[in-house]
């Protein structure tokens, strides 16, 4: 059975799928949240960088250019 990501429920029915990646669509019956099933957007290592940049840059010790050289991702201001 598939269980919610917000509220853990396994109240769960399907609701359609998403069109170019072919993945079937979830909603909790509880809290009425969508998702989907081995949705790996976000992994480990991905909210471990996220939260080292907040804490850089909330203590005022990074800018966002320092970080973006620190985790080798370039911001481009338009």
């Amino acid at each position: 059975m598939v269980t919610c990501k917000q509220c853990l429920s396994e109240k769960t029915v399907k609701n359609g799928i998403i069109r170019k990646k072919k993945k079937q669509r979830y909603i909790c019956r509880e809290c009425e949240h969508i998702f989907t099933e081995g949705d790996k957007r976000t992994n480990d290592g991905v909210i471990a960088k996220k939260d080292m940049c907040t804490i850089l840059y909330s203590l005022g010790k990074a800018s966002f250019n320092m970080i973006a050289h620190i985790f080798d991702t370039w911001l481009s201001i338009v």
